[in-house]
């Protein structure tokens, strides 16, 4: 395993930052994305304020692509893992950001979403007195859709894990320090989907999927249902309900058949799992399927985590994936 990557994601005034900082106090040096932008906006000749980081932030962009300050950072973030366990990337803006992260570490970043109030964010971003940050509801709204405009609710939608920061700095390091552990252990990503016909109820299709991953973030794109994760307890009840039904070696034998490199996949009756069942199909079923992919860093460890060898219809031996 290498150095891991861990990365934030949030609006303005979540607490991003506030999650960075208490991982660097756990042995993670932290990489600001905005200190690059802001090092372009003064090399510019320009005051740093919330109007001129922006519109800097907004040309590189432009000018460079979607990714632009997350190329910048790379280099430096590399630098860091050589003597790092971890290394944090605080203040990505877009899903083009994450994808060109998810290029560069694989396996190895994983991201982290802050979520809080509005009312909280808006009271967190005029009382702290940062060079850029906004200073009426007027600014704040303007850099709510210029970073909404940036791709934010798309980054938002494919992080690992999620933080609700709308209470106290102590709430805040529990939860951080709750996940550490599966954010510096064997990475895993989830991803369940099911296209949601003409004649369905989207919300039968969402319960379906819940029935078997209640945990999952789902949201509708093109026809389909679709969520993800990287906590690999997003697969805690799928592991029940294989020993309860015993279909532990029928899973087994699907995860493996389609195992490729670092993932796997499988297929799952979708009016089945409605009913609170997990039943394997090839995809020939009359709504059509629930299709989950399982990305892995250790892909076998993976499956027997979910689905051990058994003996007499009993689990061999059983492991933790972390």
């Amino acid at each position: 395993m290498g150095a891991r990557v861990i990365g934030t994601v949030g609006p303005q005034g979540s607490g991003k930052t506030e999650v960075a900082k208490i991982l660097e106090s756990l042995g993670n040096p932290v990489v600001r994305m905005g200190d690059a932008v802001w090092e372009e906006t003064r090399r510019r000749g320009l005051e740093v304020n919330e109007e001129n980081v922006g519109r800097v932030a907004e040309d590189l962009r432009r000018v460079y692509g979607p990714a632009a300050v997350a190329r910048l950072c790379i280099p430096i973030v590399e630098e860091r893992r050589r003597t790092a366990r971890g290394v944090m990337i605080d203040g990505i803006r877009s899903g083009k950001e994450v994808e060109e992260f998810r290029r560069a570490f694989g396996m190895d970043f994983r991201l982290i979403a802050v979520h809080a109030d509005r009312e909280v964010r808006f009271s967190r971003v005029t009382s702290r007195g940062r060079e850029d940050d906004v200073r009426d509801e007027a600014e704040f709204e303007m850099k709510e859709r210029r970073e909404m405009g940036w791709g934010l609710g798309e980054a938002m939608d494919m992080a690992d894990f999620s933080i609700n920061n709308s209470g106290s700095l102590e709430d805040l390091r529990r939860r951080v320090e709750e996940i550490y552990p599966k954010l510096m252990g064997r990475g895993v990503r989830v991803r369940v989907e099911a296209e949601v016909r003409p004649t369905e109820s989207q919300n039968k299709v969402e319960q379906a999927i819940r029935k078997v991953f209640p945990d999952l973030r789902l949201g509708m794109s093109g026809g389909r249902m679709a969520g993800g994760s990287g906590d690999i307890d997003s697969l805690s009840n799928l592991r029940r309900m294989l020993r309860q039904q015993a279909i532990l070696d029928a899973a087994r034998s699907i995860m493996i058949s389609n195992l490729t490199e670092n993932r796997t996949s499988f297929m799952i009756n979708k009016q089945v799992a409605y009913v609170g069942r997990v039943s394997f199909t090839d995809g020939e079923s009359p709504l059509g399927p629930i299709t989950v992919t399982l990305e892995a860093e250790d892909p076998e460890r993976l499956i027997d985590y979910l689905a051990p060898r058994t003996e007499g219809g009993k689990p061999v031996a059983e492991i933790e994936y972390l």
